[in-house]
């Protein structure tokens, strides 16, 4: 029905707007570093062994760097909403 369409524009306008948000933070608000870390876990779905050697740190250190980036882009974005 007209409803069910609409009601799934606005559902997909929504995640739009919550997307480009995030993007907005992960590039504004994080680290060069962070930024690749979380690029290569998250959109790549590379190993934390694959990152390490790749950014030249510990997989411990990519860890928490990824723990980092994802509680700063979690705190950032309940701060502008």
């Amino acid at each position: 029905t007209n409803s069910d369409w609409s009601s799934d524009v606005c559902s997909s306008d929504l995640m739009r707007e919550r997307f480009d948000a995030v993007k907005r933070i992960v590039e504004m608000q994080l680290s060069d570093t962070q930024r690749r870390v979380l690029w290569m876990r998250d959109y790549k779905g590379y190993s934390f062994a694959e990152i390490a050697a790749a950014v030249d740190m510990t997989e411990e250190n990519v860890r928490q760097t990824l723990s980092r980036a994802r509680k700063q882009i979690r705190e950032t974005y309940k701060n502008i909403n």
